[in-house]
């Protein structure tokens, strides 16, 4: 897939780039299923590691 690393959660991508091998990702519309996104991310996680700077 061709997509900037900017459009997944900065929670979860390095589980995406730091394991070698395949990777599955399940893409769901939380629009069309909304209880989902409570599963995905839950509100009360907090942040692993300080937010990037993009403007550097």
């Amino acid at each position: 897939i061709n997509t900037s690393p900017l459009m997944f959660n900065q929670e979860y991508d390095p589980i995406l780039c730091l394991f070698r091998g395949n990777k599955r990702m399940v893409l769901v519309n939380t629009n069309k299923y909304p209880d989902v996104r409570q599963i995905i991310m839950p509100g009360n996680q907090k942040t692993l590691r300080p937010p990037i700077n993009l403007e550097k």
